[in-house]
């Protein structure tokens, strides 16, 4: 499978055209901002629609960029039209990692960025590099020694997995790369600085907001539709998919036992890359595949469902309540470190209050009070500011 994958790939219309990247690259003239992001975060072969509002305000404010997507070799969407494949570069950086041993991946990294820019003479002035997940921000670093890096915040920062934060303490990397971070709320940059070396982060975050815009008709009743984010993914080990996969189903038989008339749209993971086997949640009667753009999810939805994933803030953008499934102690994130409301609500024996108009709507309004701090609005002055 994996060489069929790799056939597409060379074969593919996006390969051909990351090759024009290399005579951009090595033109003379200036970029204000290089974005760049995994194609997995692609909706619909369009651009995230979490990046929107910063390519938006970067082409108002007449700053130059370029957009360009990372691929993935099992997705079989269409790539994004409005960004340029990174597919020939990509391909050698994967292969020149083969060639370098040692576990400093961080410095390993900065050496292959110095060398493709050696060998291909990169002479583009990049003033700026955003990154989303911290993708290649070590290959940038190298390739771009005079760019300013920063990384825009996608999904949970948390201390149970590396990236922000190592354990209690800013991970080498960051300070390495003099990494700086877009974040969605004041509420993380509170959990940055409060790590250990967090002081670093005092001239180094910069909360500019997201996409979210707080909602203001939200869901006023249960329609006995439900939005399930699933979270099986490669970047967790296969016990806890295991673990996942078997609470979905314990879930699932106890909602065919208990005959509530309910009916379940699953959404899977983004990097999902059928890392488990999951036909058997196709079997029950009332499960349903999801709609690919959330703002169809939810429309049809007026409960989310999920163990952590960030489709939570889309959901209550969309004012439509969260429950969380707490199907594993390793994954109890917004429980342990962000104090999420409604945390001991269960969709099995707390049935008949979610029902209950009254107690739904209680249940959305705590939930947009909470995440006021944690995901705010995009602030566009304060995001350009950075680059003027």
């Amino acid at each position: 499978m994996k060489l069929l994958n790799y056939l597409l790939f060379f074969g593919s219309s996006s390969f051909f055209k990351s090759i024009k990247l290399l005579f951009y690259l090595n033109s003379k003239n200036k970029t204000d901002i290089l974005f760049y992001y995994p194609s997995y975060l692609s909706q619909q072969s369009k651009l995230p629609k979490f990046l929107v509002p910063l390519i938006t305000s970067v082409k108002k404010n007449n700053l130059s960029y370029l957009v360009i997507e990372e691929p993935n070799l099992n997705q079989k969407l269409p790539r994004s039209k409005e960004a340029t494949p990174f597919d020939f570069l990509w391909l050698l950086i994967i292969l020149l990692r083969k060639f370098h041993k040692g576990n400093n991946y961080n410095l390993i990294d900065i050496k292959i960025g110095r060398l493709m820019s050696k060998i291909f003479g990169f002479k583009r002035d990049i003033r700026n590099v955003i990154t989303v997940s911290q993708s290649l921000q070590s290959i940038f670093k190298g390739m771009f020694p005079n760019a300013i890096l920063y990384d825009y915040q996608h999904g949970l920062i948390s201390l149970k997995y590396f990236g922000y934060l190592y354990g209690n303490s800013v991970p080498k990397h960051i300070i390495i790369n003099k990494s700086n971070v877009l974040l969605h709320g004041k509420s993380i940059k509170n959990k940055l600085l409060n790590l250990k070396g967090g002081s670093y982060f005092k001239k180094h975050s910069f909360v500019v907001g997201s996409n979210f815009q707080e909602y203001n008709n939200p869901k006023r009743s249960f329609n006995g539709n439900i939005l399930f984010s699933l979270q099986f993914t490669n970047s967790h080990s296969n016990e806890l998919n295991k673990i996942l996969l078997s609470k979905t189903i314990d879930l699932f038989n106890k909602i065919e036992l208990n005959k509530l008339n309910l009916k379940i749209y699953i959404k899977n993971h983004p990097r999902f890359d059928n890392c488990i086997f999951v036909d058997d949640l196709y079997k029950y009667k009332f499960v349903k595949i999801a709609p690919i753009a959330l703002d169809d999810c939810f429309r049809i939805c007026s409960l989310h469902l999920t163990e952590y994933s960030s489709v939570l803030f889309d959901s209550i953008r969309e004012g439509v309540p969260t429950l969380l499934t707490s199907f594993s102690s390793e994954t109890n994130i917004y429980e342990e470190e962000y104090s999420f409301p409604s945390k001991q609500l269960c969709l099995i024996n707390d049935f008949d209050k979610i029902n209950n108009n009254l107690f739904f709507n209680q249940m959305i309004t705590k939930q947009l009070e909470w995440s006021k701090n944690l995901c705010e609005p995009f602030n566009e002055k304060r995001f350009i500011e950075l680059f003027i």
